[in-house]
């Protein structure tokens, strides 16, 4: 009996090779951009943080110590900034929360109206809202103070000033809430949309009023969406220049932001070591709120939100309390785009600005003279310019981030982390970074467009993801697996499935990028330059130049071109331009 040979037979048959797992061209795609975006503010920081060390060295604990921590003139700006931000956010966290329930959850709903007025400020360039409000409320040569006084004239009471002041710590919390309320309202609004009907019916039936309903049964719910409101309206406060540079300054109340874009843009040779570390005081109270936020979301104290359709299920306030809801949208509508417009229109048709009335008014001569200066032409160019272009780039690279954390949520998740770190970081910190890593040699990109547009780029990706991955979010699993089952690929998926599913979300996410990219100021009064000018770093100049009737003409003038815009976008976006077929 022949006896067989075992190993003759294993060397026959065949071996498996272990299986390697080959990643899709999607894949690739996802990780390119992840590391891309990540390396874009991970190598400036760190050649920023060297450049520290190489000023400091040891000496760093000793400067934090006797220059920041102990200086009498330091220790008053810390503090101003810690209550400003963190007071002004928790503010614009409440309105926003107040505004979404009345628009989402009550009767004293104005529907989409209602979603679009808590935007409206981001028409206007960032420094046009505290100019508007300072041309109307300045102590002495405001308009509102004008009119008041002269009334106060008419019965014998006499002011020499006042009565209203924007140079005064309300002026600067009232300034800074209005414009973060925006920031809180699109995270709160999609939150309340979705959150069970069923709470309220409950509440409603126990005999609980409106108020108490929203304090202690709506607010509870969404504490996690009022925390990520909190955090995103911090992130920007301490980030914010616009309104300090121009009323804080006034009031003597100083900002560390502002402190720091001295230090970068006013400094001759520039500051950057000392930027960088008072810029890394600026992330402590954003980690700590980040850090609230984590500890919040693993307690899971609060209500989960189910999956009942809310439509139709609204709060019923009563005849009088509906007439006051609507009317918090008015005053909110009057007080941030209303008056600062009034204020800009006011200063726009006035030869010199100054505390009597114009005996005569027209802005058309200093319209046409802003519109004949060519360095504002210039920076209307740009502006726009780089807000089609990064708007669009912004768009399409959250889209495929968005759509990765779908189909590969491990990997996705890492990437879209990757892409959240700009967001804690604050602008003028990250526009000192990329000055000095790619503004000298080799690079050479200092005052160029394109160290522009990649600054924009990083400061918006993460506000970007956040609205493509909430469009994302409102898709069914089905149809994605639909469209697997079919053999689709991952790109294919995404062109023909996806987006189109998700282009109302996208129109509104580039127009919502292409606003805020052209009339940026944050960055723009660091890494702009008067060869390569832009919106906010032009307004600024105007404005520390006293030329306060073409500065208003100039902020009208953009205000009329971003609604302008808007509206030629969402009519080609849409599919109604001229040309399309219905």
């Amino acid at each position: 009996m022949a006896v067989a040979d075992h190993s003759s037979l294993e060397r026959s048959r065949p071996r498996r090779r272990p299986r390697l797992h080959v990643p899709s061209g999607f894949q690739v795609v996802l990780v390119l951009v992840g590391l891309a975006v990540a390396a874009a503010v991970v190598i400036p920081m760190v050649r920023l943080a060297l450049w520290s060390w190489d000023e400091y060295g040891t000496g760093i604990p000793s400067y934090y110590w006797s220059d920041v921590f102990t200086d009498p003139v330091m220790q008053p700006i810390i503090v101003d900034t810690a209550i400003l931000v963190t007071v002004s956010s928790f503010l614009a966290t409440l309105v926003a929360a107040i505004l979404a329930w009345l628009n989402e959850r009550t009767d004293a709903s104005i529907g989409a109206a209602g979603r679009v007025i808590p935007l409206i400020p981001f028409l206007m360039p960032a420094i046009a809202l505290p100019l508007g409000w300072l041309f109307l409320a300045s102590p002495n040569a405001g308009a509102l103070n004008v009119l008041i006084r002269g009334a106060l004239d008419g019965v014998g009471i006499s002011l020499e000033s006042g009565p209203l002041d924007v140079y005064s710590w309300q002026g600067l919390i009232f300034l800074y809430t209005v414009f973060l309320c925006g920031f809180g309202y699109l995270v709160i609004s999609s939150s309340m949309r979705n959150l069970d009907s069923g709470l309220e019916e409950a509440a409603t039936l126990s005999g609980a009023g409106p108020l108490r309903i929203l304090f202690f049964i709506v607010l509870p719910a969404l504490r996690p969406a009022l925390i990520t409101a909190f955090l995103m309206c911090l992130i920007v406060a301490v980030a914010m220049v616009s309104v300090p540079i121009t009323i804080g300054t006034g009031a003597n109340i100083h900002i560390l932001s502002v402190i720091i874009v001295d230090l970068v843009a006013n400094r001759t040779p520039p500051a950057y070591g000392q930027a960088f570390l008072l810029g890394i005081l600026m992330l402590v109270p954003v980690l700590l709120a980040w850090a609230l936020q984590r500890r919040s979301a693993a307690r899971g104290r609060f209500a989960v939100i189910g999956g009942r359709a809310s439509m139709g299920a609204h709060v019923r306030l009563g005849p009088w309390r509906r007439a006051v809801g609507r009317a918090i949208f008015l005053v909110y509508a009057f007080v941030a785009v209303v008056l600062p417009v009034l204020g800009l229109a006011y200063v726009a048709g006035v030869e010199f600005w100054s505390n009597t009335w114009p005996e005569s008014w027209s802005p058309v001569g200093n319209v046409r003279e802003a519109l004949e200066d060519e360095v504002i032409r210039g920076a209307m160019r740009t502006s726009i310019l780089l807000g089609i272009v990064t708007a669009v780039a912004l768009v399409v690279v959250s889209q495929i981030l968005s759509y990765g954390q779908r189909v590969f949520p491990g990997l996705g998740h890492l990437v879209d982390g990757l892409t959240k770190t700009p967001a804690v970081i604050a602008h003028v910190l990250l526009a000192t970074a990329l000055l000095v890593a790619l503004g000298g040699p080799p690079f050479r990109l200092g005052g160029s467009v394109w160290l522009l547009f990649l600054a924009y780029f990083i400061f918006f990706v993460p506000f970007a993801t956040v609205m493509t991955t909430g469009a994302q979010h409102e898709i069914g699993r089905d149809v994605v697996e639909a469209a697997k089952l079919s053999r689709a690929s991952d790109s294919r998926t995404l062109l023909s499935v996806v987006t189109p599913l998700t282009r109302p979300a996208l129109i509104g996410a580039f127009l919502l990028m292409f606003v805020l990219v052209s009339g940026e100021t944050n960055g723009s009064l660091i890494l702009a330059s008067t060869d390569q000018p832009v919106v906010g770093f032009v307004m600024l100049d105007l404005y520390n130049f006293a030329s306060y009737p073409k500065v208003a003409s100039f902020a009208l003038l953009i205000t009329l071109v971003n609604l302008a815009a808007i509206a030629g976008f969402m009519l080609l976006l849409s599919g109604r331009g001229p040309g399309r077929r219905r």
